[in-house]
């Protein structure tokens, strides 16, 4: 955003999210991935156990408590889910259209992302969360 604005934002994030969270996955040694229940990016969409926890954070906004990382165990071993929230800087591209967001940048959005579903969120709400599989750490 800072180099060249919201245009230069969404070019690079279609040619780089996805390879970079890959690469921090590799330089780690661990899963990492980024998920969402309303993604820009099909390959970020949460599965029903992620989507449950996704739910259960923005609940707790909604209550006017804090969200914190969870570790919760399971079969597959410990993972921590890390919530995402927006601020006013994520609604340049994630917000109301027509009003953060802009309906000509949102037609570039769409020429990206044909089945974006990222948008529509106001400041301070659950967008997604990093979910990272701790036990190769």
């Amino acid at each position: 955003l800072k180099e060249g604005g919201k245009e230069h934002a969404l070019a690079f994030c279609n040619v780089r999210a996805i390879p970079l969270t890959d690469s921090m996955s590799t330089d780690l040694e661990h899963s990492i991935k980024r998920v969402s229940d309303k993604p820009r990016n099909p390959t970020n969409a949460a599965s029903p156990e992620e989507i449950k926890i996704l739910e259960a954070y923005a609940l707790a906004l909604e209550q006017g408590e804090d969200v914190e990382a969870k570790i919760l165990e399971s079969d597959l071993g410990r993972t921590g889910y890390f919530p995402i929230t927006t601020n006013p800087m994520c609604l340049q591209c994630h917000g109301k259209l027509g009003e953060e967001l802009d309906a000509s940048f949102y037609e570039k959005v769409k020429n990206l992302y044909p089945e974006d579903k990222a948008i529509g969120y106001g400041p301070g709400q659950i967008r997604g969360m990093w979910v990272v599989n701790l036990d190769s750490l």
